[in-house]
């Protein structure tokens, strides 16, 4: 079992090797340069669409700017355009392990201990890995969480109060978490998601996956107006409840917010699991003309690896890779993450494994955290004496 002192150094070796895979190897794969030809030769067509007009080139009106957004743009609308089935399936799987993530990186800032320090400002550093990925920014902000949260050095032999001051959330905060997420990542990712032009014209769509880029604002912002309107239409009563009676609330408000995220994680990733391992539970109207084009290495196996490098040959099989590596590294980092907290609060296994099969890795970790809260807040253990 690796050591808390340990641990940030890990996970900052895990953001370097993130880099390296998610920017070295496309970069030595061609991807980069793949992006810019097709962008060069067609600068206003909707990836998978073969339509000239079906893409903004002008953003911002900086020259500079709209060409990385218009760079960025084309990647995000392959994502979404559902031609390239591997890429749009784990794309699909990534937003449900994403949310798990975002979910336990908001508990976080919310919590008492860590009110005011870095890891508390979550739009912040969801912006950081909308532009910087999310398989760098979730390792680095996993190793500032060891070095400056209390949390780390919390145990369930701690009295009521320094648990309470670490742990604690404010009851608004968690009553209106499931709205913010819902107005503020799953609306924005479903809207993403429909058809074009089936559904919606290419601007629209377009104009959907820009705002999708902002997620982590919009849901900071959605939750502080949320917070804001609830605290002046109900406000709190005075409460006189002993410490152990605030912990056991506290424990009962966080399982909750625990079982709405992991509702949807868990559904998405056996959806995801099921239409890859099944074919013939593929719907006809969703299903690819060869079934063998979609398995488990096609959607979850990178194909650029450090030891062996694959050209690529379109914006599609790059995106794939990038998105592999960014995922993998950003939920590997966040369920070491919560692994190395359930080992420090318990004795029990942590079945990270099993949990990752159910779940898949951020599912996982938010289990293991939910267990964590369980164990420091609800366990009967002795107390550490107070003057």
């Amino acid at each position: 079992m690796t050591s808390i002192a340990a641990a940030p150094w890990i996970l900052v070796a895990m953001a370097v090797a993130a880099a390296y895979c998610i920017v070295g190897l496309q970069t030595k794969s061609g991807w980069f340069d793949v992006i810019d030809a097709w962008g060069a030769a067609h600068p206003t067509r909707f990836p998978g669409t073969g339509l000239d007009g079906t893409l903004r080139t002008t953003y911002l009106g900086v020259p500079a700017v709209d060409h990385h957004i218009a760079g960025g743009m084309r990647v995000f609308a392959a994502m979404a355009n559902g031609h390239h089935q591997p890429l749009s399936l784990f794309s699909f799987w990534f937003a449900g392990q994403l949310l798990a993530v975002h979910t336990l990186q908001v508990l976080e800032g919310l919590r008492a201990g860590n009110r005011g320090r870095l890891i508390s400002y979550t739009a912040f550093w969801g912006a950081l890995y909308q532009t910087m990925t999310f398989g760098i920014t979730t390792p680095i902000w996993a190793a500032l969480w060891f070095w400056t949260s209390p949390i780390a050095s919390v145990t369930a032999a701690d009295s009521d109060a320094t648990l309470t001051a670490a742990l604690a959330i404010e009851d608004t905060d968690l009553s209106v978490l499931p709205h913010s997420l819902i107005w503020g990542y799953l609306l924005p990712t479903m809207l993403c998601c429909l058809p074009s032009p089936a559904f919606v014209p290419f601007d629209q769509k377009v104009t959907f996956i820009l705002v999708w880029q902002f997620f982590p604002i919009i849901t900071s912002v959605s939750h502080r107006l949320f917070s804001a309107a609830s605290r002046r239409l109900r406000p709190a009563a005075a409460t006189t409840a002993a410490p152990e009676q605030k912990k056991a609330e506290l424990a009962r408000r966080l399982r909750w917010v625990y079982i709405f995220t992991l509702t949807l994680v868990v559904a998405n990733h056996a959806a995801t699991l099921a239409y890859v391992l099944l074919p013939s539970l593929r719907p006809p109207s969703l299903a690819p003309p060869n079934p063998a084009d979609v398995d488990v290495a096609s959607v979850f196996g990178p194909a650029s690896t450090p030891l062996k490098l694959t050209p690529v040959a379109s914006i599609e099989d790059g995106a794939l890779n990038l998105l592999q590596y960014d995922g993998y590294f950003g939920a590997a980092a966040v369920l070491y993450w919560a692994s190395i907290q359930f080992w420090a609060a318990s004795d029990a296994p942590s079945l990270a494994t099993v949990l990752t099969g159910l779940a898949g890795p951020a599912g996982a970790a938010m289990v293991l955290v939910w267990r964590r809260d369980e164990r420091l807040l609800l366990a009967s253990v002795p107390k550490a004496k107070t003057t």
